[in-house]
């Protein structure tokens, strides 16, 4: 993928459709041994790379760098494999094409998410982590109607309807 250091960066758009350089949080991100800089890198991502749907060049060429530091540091934030899978989601969507010259190596790296939720095998996974990491697998399986599933299930409002749906179903059986 793109090294952090190239100037390429500065030319992508992030989730605003606005030009982001996602080369310097990531690289902040990277050396970073500070918790709270760590949550709040990870929330400027969460925010400038993906918008109400709407995904650029900077969101794509960042999941790598995420992944990778993810393992290397050992973080087990919900946010970045959530950020795997709506970005997955919306790259599938209306949002501009991974360069195709990019394409396989960019899904080959996204498998490396297994690797991230393997290290968080040790911690206590919440709800929201759980959420978001079978979603991120299902996303980088191809499986988006899935991801988008498992996404929704952190709404209690679904999660009652589909427990009504679950025990309605049973009753026919």
């Amino acid at each position: 993928m793109i090294e952090l250091e190239n100037p390429l960066w500065e030319t992508f758009e992030g989730g605003y459709k606005i030009k982001y350089d996602v080369s310097t949080a990531l690289k902040k991100l990277k050396v970073s041994s500070n918790q709270t800089e760590i949550n709040e890198l990870l929330n400027e991502l969460f925010t400038n790379l993906y918008h109400q749907g709407d995904v650029g060049l900077a969101s794509y060429f960042s999941l790598p760098h995420l992944i990778r530091t993810g393992i290397e540091k050992q973080l087990d934030n919900w946010q970045l494999p959530t950020l795997i899978a709506i970005i997955e989601i919306a790259r599938q969507k209306n949002n501009p094409q991974m360069p195709a010259e990019y394409l396989l190596e960019y899904k080959n790296e996204l498998k490396q998410i297994t690797k991230l939720i393997d290290i968080n095998q040790k911690t206590k996974w919440e709800r929201t982590y759980s959420i978001a990491a079978l979603s991120a697998i299902a996303a980088v399986n191809n499986q988006l109607d899935l991801a988008e599933i498992i996404l929704e299930m952190e709404s209690d409002d679904i999660l009652k309807k589909f427990k009504l749906f679950l025990k309605s179903k049973n009753e026919f059986e």
